[in-house]
C-alpha cells in the first residue's frame, strides 16, 4: 500500500479529501463524536471514578497522567 503523500503526488485524479483542511475537518468531527459519546456515558452513569497517577520528572516536578 502506498503512503498517502506518495499517492497524492502520483495520482492522476484530484483527492480533495486529503487536503489539510479536509483532514482537520474530519478530525474535528471525530473528536466531537467521541466527546459526545463520553458525555452520554457519564450522564447515564450512576457513579463515576477518576484515576490519576503521578511521577516525578528529572527536575523534581510532579507530572500527573
Amino acid at each position: 500500500m502506498q503512503p498517502l503523500s506518495e499517492l497524492r503526488r502520483t495520482s492522476l485524479v484530484s483527492l480533495p479529501y486529503l487536503s489539510p483542511d479536509s483532514q482537520n475537518e474530519m478530525l474535528k468531527i471525530m473528536a466531537q463524536a467521541s466527546l459526545r459519546m463520553i458525555v452520554n456515558n457519564l450522564q447515564s452513569s450512576e457513579f463515576i471514578a477518576v484515576m490519576m497517577d503521578e511521577c516525578t520528572d528529572s527536575t523534581n516536578r510532579e507530572q500527573v497522567s
